[in-house]
């Protein structure tokens, strides 16, 4: 019975990463897409510094750490309601929407550096 069981969570977790690839691929190349139709580069200095460098804020005071409960709280409370809603339609799709939803839930709510987002929001606008 306990090898009956294994096997067939195995079968499903085999049967949704392949849906969970393509997902990923796809979110991949729309994003490259999207930056080659704009004749920007594919990894600008923005990103490597994103990637590659250090923190540049390093303050710990109250505010921060409201952000990042509020950040936290909105999260779980997308998260809950995106699982009640698309878990019938499997996991790969759950995942790849709770990672965007998460995504743009932290990005609004704790941009990296408050000074450098205003003036990427005035440059875009």
């Amino acid at each position: 019975m306990l090898n009956d069981m294994l096997m067939e969570k195995m079968g499903y977790i085999l049967s949704e990463v392949p849906v969970l690839l393509l997902v990923v691929w796809f979110a991949v190349r729309l994003f490259q897409f999207r930056r080659r139709r704009n004749k920007r580069p594919l990894f600008s200095e923005t990103d490597r510094q994103l990637l590659f460098g250090g923190a540049k804020n390093s303050s710990t005071g109250l505010r921060t750490y409201l952000k990042l409960f509020v950040a936290v709280l909105a999260t779980v409370a997308a998260g809950s309601v995106e699982m009640m809603a698309l878990a019938p339609f499997g996991s790969a799709i759950l995942t790849g929407a709770l990672l965007l939803t998460s995504a743009a839930i932290v990005h609004q709510l704790l941009p990296l550096d408050e000074q450098e987002f205003g003036r990427r929001a005035d440059n875009i606008s």
